[in-house]
């Protein structure tokens, strides 16, 4: 670990007081519904503070330091403040319906522009996929909050009701995917077709880390972050290739994901753990040794864990 002058850009002071200030947004019933049936739903208007905004758009841009990740809460202090201080963890309790959320990851996407409209983006830049590196057998307690800094068309893509029909057909996870590939179009087949929508500067698109999504390119560049979220009491059985450099923070194998640091709990504020947690980190080689957890893929439902009982409406 460093000292964060040696390597981040400051964060102003003021912001997580402003963030905080920014009321929750939780999920409305017809929302919950919406996500549930279809395993997306775009939220309109959840950050609208423009000062807010132009302030992380500001701390989401690669300084090239070395060791620094811009993408990364781990060492980006802004994206740390908006994932924690901000109003979406509370939208992530309310869209697993739990009382407690872990932060799992985030992420920033700078996206080109100069493409057709709705051009989907290839491998490796895009592709189909899932949020995680693995089919797990049910429906985890995961979501996928994403952002737009800028006004956009159509930036994601959505196969509705993937999220749970792939317990059925089993697809990979991806990302050398493409809707052409043989699997996807069978399960595209059993699902009720494509969603996505035109965002403004502060909407959001919550979702299922198993829901399969791609991004779509237009003629005009576009930016977005993303914060992943679980639910801090679920039973660790989570792949994830991105965690591989943080194995040492990772808890054992169907420990609750709140019991390592990788995933502190963020909401609510009256019980987070995320200021207990080493920070900054730069993973080294040191953070792959005498690791809990073995980087293999795990058995599915390796913890015995099962969908919300929700689920068994949308597979009949």
């Amino acid at each position: 670990m460093f000292p964060p002058s040696q390597y981040a850009p400051p964060m102003p002071d003021w912001l997580p007081d402003a963030l905080r200030g920014v009321h929750p947004r939780t999920l409305t019933k017809e929302e919950l519904h919406a996500l549930h049936r279809d395993g997306a739903v775009h939220i309109p208007g959840v950050l609208t503070n423009k000062t807010i905004i132009g302030t992380l758009m500001q701390g989401m841009h690669d300084p090239h330091i070395p060791g620094y990740d811009y993408k990364d809460w781990r060492t980006n202090a802004v994206l740390k403040s908006v994932a924690t201080d901000g109003p979406f963890a509370a939208t992530a309790a309310s869209a697993l319906d739990v009382d407690e959320i872990s932060l799992w990851a985030t992420n920033v996407f700078p996206a080109r522009g100069g493409f057709p409209d709705g051009f989907a983006a290839p491998p490796p830049e895009g592709g189909v996929h899932l949020d995680i590196d693995f089919t797990p057998g049910y429906l985890l307690p995961f979501v996928t909050i994403w952002v737009a800094l800028t006004d956009a068309k159509r930036p994601l893509e959505f196969i509705a009701g993937s999220h749970i029909r792939n317990m059925q057909h089993d697809c990979p996870y991806g990302s050398s995917l493409t809707v052409q590939d043989g699997c996807i179009k069978k399960l595209e087949a059993d699902c009720h077709g494509r969603l996505s929508w035109d965002v403004q500067l502060g909407d959001a698109i919550v979702f299922y880390a198993q829901t399969y999504h791609w991004a779509l390119l237009h003629k005009e560049p576009r930016l977005g972050f993303s914060m992943r979220y679980i639910a801090a009491d679920h039973k660790h059985d989570v792949f994830d290739l991105a965690t591989m450099r943080f194995t040492s923070l990772l808890p054992q194998w169907c420990v609750p994901v709140r019991n390592g640091t990788y995933a502190p709990v963020v909401y609510p504020r009256s019980s987070s753990t995320i200021d207990d947690q080493p920070w900054p980190f730069i993973p080294s080689s040191f953070s792959c040794l005498g690791a809990d957890v073995p980087p293999v893929q795990p058995s599915k439902n390796l913890c015995g864990s099962e969908s919300p009982a929700w689920v068994q409406q949308f597979l009949k």
